[in-house]
């Protein structure tokens, strides 16, 4: 993962698609650092809802949600 950290933009949310129980979400907001926005979607409501718990362990900026990886949030980000 540390690999790829420079080919990320340098703005936006970093966007993990089919994030299931959010293990890539704390290496993720590490990498990023405290002001990038993190966000994990999956469509499993019982797998976001560990990643959920995962995601308050990193901080306020980093959230996991409910959705489709094929219709991302808004907003400018980039996938993971």
């Amino acid at each position: 993962l540390a690999s790829h950290v420079p080919q990320l933009p340098q703005a936006g949310a970093a966007f993990i698609p089919c994030c299931g129980p959010g293990q890539e979400l704390p290496p993720v907001a590490r990498l990023l650092g405290p002001e990038r926005p993190v966000i994990g979607v999956d469509l499993a409501p019982g797998m976001i809802e560990i990643a959920q718990k995962r995601a308050v362990e990193c901080g306020e900026k980093v959230s996991a949600v409910v959705g489709d990886a094929r219709q991302p949030p808004a907003g400018p980000h980039c996938a993971v």
